[in-house]
């Protein structure tokens, strides 16, 4: 015999369903950026969602379940250590609380609501999808979410894949054709071969075997034709170079890594070769090994596998999420915001155990536990706010605008400011090339060359491989 849902507890659910919906849809308006303003707004936000949820509602914690996300964030930041160390970071853990505290807060909205939250999900991607395509026609056209078509990619490949075990009804099929076709657009090989494959895999079962067969023919020529008509181009090389640098960067920090978000901020100091810089490792696995070590893999694969067992091997959840991370084999679409979010929401939104009553399995936390865990989350989310942008870049950033400022005025003291601010951003990360650079050619501007030439020298140690380095060694040699 079922019980009657209480009118404040379906209230409730509904509340947060908007606000999981509203959190998806303003994280991809974003432009899948996440710039420090926002971040802060959207952390105060979820937040505020989150005290609200656990002082209202009868909060039950279990290690089996809840343990495995504390845990996962726990070894994630034990990499901070290396954070501090750098010049530029990005929020990377930051973003990642947020993600968990918007997942976690899924745990709260009743199962309706939930297949709401998917069905929001679907059409969110149709608004990248119908972008995508706008900007196809009119490439030169400003659009707020295109920034990089793979980045689309990547969420297309989400949206789509959720929305195929529902293709029976006539509107998913409408709204799929729309998100492939923009998926199309993004011309990404990964994510089209992938969801190909993924389609397939999911379908294979109720097709029948001519079909099959023909399948397995399109495939097999598909492959033959992609493998004799092979380049090896740009893009490849690119890869191939990022992963070697992820690669470099665990196998000599290989308990914590050198920080996590902190790929890009150190890749300078780590690549083998000249190739185009970035700010991602391309693979998922390298990138997470690379900034947070053994330890965070350890959690973050835990989490994953915790997660997702819980959830039916044919769910559209398994698919969608499945297929995105095979897609972060080969690109970054999990460091985007809007794609973390999204992931941890669809693994919460899916979890059958969530359906049983959590009182015969554990307790309620007490005023005590309550009040534990919201200081927790409240001096996390401040550590890690104010660390977001560490003191190296904000010394960086005043000796910019103090030089900025000499240049119009010629007043040698804001000369002198800019130089100590520039050795201050140094010290803060002494393995920097770029850093090292600027201070140089400040050296030089105030006329201390011996110093000015050291500081190349020490760039030059740091990335041998920047021609713009030897430039100026060149010219600081020159100078009498």
């Amino acid at each position: 015999m079922k019980t009657s849902i209480p009118l404040f507890k379906t209230h409730f659910s509904r509340g947060l369903f908007y606000f999981i919906v509203a959190a998806l849809a303003v994280s991809v308006i974003l432009r899948f950026a996440w710039n420090t303003p926002y971040m802060h707004l959207f952390t105060a936000s979820i937040i505020a969602a989150f005290i609200a949820t656990i002082a209202s509602q009868q909060v039950y914690f279990s290690w089996k379940h809840e343990g495995i996300e504390i845990a996962c964030l726990t070894t994630c930041c034990i990499s901070a250590f290396g954070v501090f160390k750098s010049s530029a970071v990005h929020g990377g853990l930051l973003v990642l609380l947020n993600a968990a505290l918007l997942g976690y807060l899924v745990r709260f909205v009743l199962r309706d609501d939930r297949k709401n939250i998917d069905t929001a999900i679907v059409f969110i991607g149709l608004l990248v999808a119908i972008e995508m395509i706008a900007y196809s026609v009119l490439p030169n056209m400003y659009l707020p979410i295109i920034i990089n078509p793979n980045i689309c990619a990547g969420y297309l490949i989400l949206c789509y894949l959720l929305a195929v075990p529902r293709l029976r009804d006539t509107t998913f099929r409408v709204v799929a054709i729309v998100l492939i076709t923009g998926l199309l657009l993004t011309k990404s090989r990964a994510a089209i071969a992938i969801v190909s494959l993924c389609t397939a895999g999911y379908w294979w079962q109720s097709m029948k075997s001519s079909v099959r067969l023909a399948i397995l023919g399109l495939m097999t020529a598909g492959a033959v034709i992609a493998l004799s008509t092979a380049t090896i181009d740009v893009s490849l090389l690119n890869r191939i170079a990022w992963w070697q640098t992820a690669t470099r960067m665990f196998l000599t920090h290989p308990l914590t890594g050198i920080g996590w978000g902190n790929f890009g901020s150190e890749y300078l100091l780590w690549r083998t070769v000249v190739t185009e810089n970035s700010l991602y490792a391309h693979n998922v696995v390298l990138q997470v090994l690379a900034e947070s070590g053994i330890v965070g893999f350890t959690g973050c694969l835990a989490f994953f596998i915790v997660r997702m067992k819980n959830i039916p091997l044919r769910s559209p959840h398994v698919l969608a999420v499945g297929g995105f991370l095979l897609y972060n084999l080969f690109d970054y679409s999990l460091y985007i915001p809007s794609h973390l979010f999204t992931v941890f929401v669809l693994l919460y939104s899916a979890d059958i155990t969530q359906d049983t009553e959590p009182q015969k399995a554990t307790k309620p936390l007490s005023l005590f536990g309550k009040t534990a865990i919201l200081t927790v989350v409240l001096l996390c989310a401040g550590f890690l706010t104010t660390n977001s942008i560490t003191q190296g870049k904000q010394c960086a950033t005043r000796a910019q605008s103090y030089y900025k400022t000499y240049t119009t005025n010629g007043d040698k003291y804001l000369l002198a400011q800019a130089i100590e601010q520039q050795e201050l951003a140094v010290r803060a990360s002494p393995g920097s090339a770029p850093l090292r650079s600027d201070l140089a050619w400040l050296y030089m501007v105030g006329g201390n060359k011996k110093t000015a030439k050291h500081e190349i020298m020490e760039a030059i140690q740091r990335d041998p491989l920047n021609s713009g380095y030897q430039s100026s060694l060149r010219q600081f040699m020159n100078q009498k």
